[in-house]
């Protein structure tokens, strides 16, 4: 995306499942997955943040954004999605050669609902 007067404008869209999707090599400084790993198999989301990686530019990083589940791995049966805790979520992470830069817990939201955290990772 470029930017224009402060806004970003979207040069390219592209249409596919994750489980299929392959960005292109060498383009971007930040990939950021926001409530996309919930719906990805540890499996799919393994190799999807291994497909990621060759298309970050040097020192790029992956931000990774989703609910957590406050203890254990959390089904929703309406929309299907998986919440997993923050440590599973860190663990089921592709090893070797990525590392867990920084966890945040996204501050604001009512108690009720679950956990927010952000995790961004670095290739090694």
């Amino acid at each position: 995306a470029g930017r224009h007067d402060g806004a970003f404008l979207l040069h390219t869209y592209y249409c596919f499942n994750l489980q299929e999707f392959t960005p292109p090599k060498n383009k971007y400084d930040v990939i950021w997955m926001q409530w996309v790993a919930c719906h990805l198999t540890d499996k799919d989301l393994m190799n999807f943040l291994f497909r990621c990686r060759k298309s970050l530019r040097p020192n790029g990083v992956i931000i990774l954004k989703d609910n957590m589940a406050r203890q254990g791995c959390k089904l929703d049966p309406i929309d299907s999605s998986i919440s997993r805790h923050l440590d599973i979520m860190r663990s089921s992470l592709p090893k070797p050669g990525w590392r867990s830069w920084r966890c945040m817990h996204q501050e604001g939201f009512p108690e009720i609902i679950m956990p927010v955290w952000m995790i961004a990772m670095k290739p090694v």
